[in-house]
């Protein structure tokens, strides 16, 4: 399997986001979706999904499922691989087994703390396919989708609920696209079919 350097992953020697790397990969994002798909975000073909668990999936204040959450994995694990992110904290582990939906994962990555860009390849060595063909879903800009970007994948942030209001503050936390219903996930993956 190729393996991906830190540098194409947007990180510095350290495993820090480097903002540099990250804003180049950005830039060529934006010219070869205007150039090549006339502003389409389907410059590839999506093969697997990183899916956020706290707040994208999962409503810890009601204590279950986001609404179309279960809709949407049926869908997408039915079309391409996926990997579920999220803190080990609270009792998540048990919180996924709970929701009966572990099955609809190729992996699942808990970070023990904060997420970091590890945590991320850890998702594209488990998916086995490119950074550039995963999606990946989040609520918070600062979080996954800064992560998302630096790695090279295209991001969809589900601005809804407690973080909606935290808005890009840079370059690498500015999603591909926004989404406000798991449901929109879709179009992404009818492509694949």
């Amino acid at each position: 399997m190729k393996t991906t350097s830190a540098l194409h992953l947007g990180l510095d020697s350290h495993g820090s986001i480097n903002r540099g790397c990250a804003f180049k990969r950005y830039v060529s994002k934006i010219v070869n979706n205007t150039l090549i798909n006339g502003g389409g975000l389907q410059d590839s073909m999506i093969q697997g999904i990183v899916f956020d668990l706290y707040r994208t999936l999962y409503d810890p204040d009601n204590e279950k499922l986001i609404a179309g959450a279960r809709e949407i994995l049926e869908f997408a694990s039915s079309r391409v691989k996926l990997c579920l992110i999220s803190r080990k904290e609270g009792g998540r582990e048990q919180i996924v087994a709970d929701l009966g939906i572990e099955g609809f994962f190729t992996h699942i990555e808990l970070a023990e703390d904060d997420k970091e860009p590890r945590h991320f390849q850890a998702c594209v060595d488990s998916l086995g396919v490119p950074a550039s063909d995963i999606l990946v879903v989040g609520d918070r800009v600062k979080g996954e989708i800064a992560l998302g970007n630096a790695a090279g994948m295209t991001t969809a942030w589900y601005k809804t609920g407690k973080y909606a209001s935290e808005l890009p503050s840079t370059e690498i936390e500015q999603p591909d696209t926004i989404i406000t219903q798991l449901s929109e996930v879709r179009k992404f993956l009818d492509l694949t079919s």
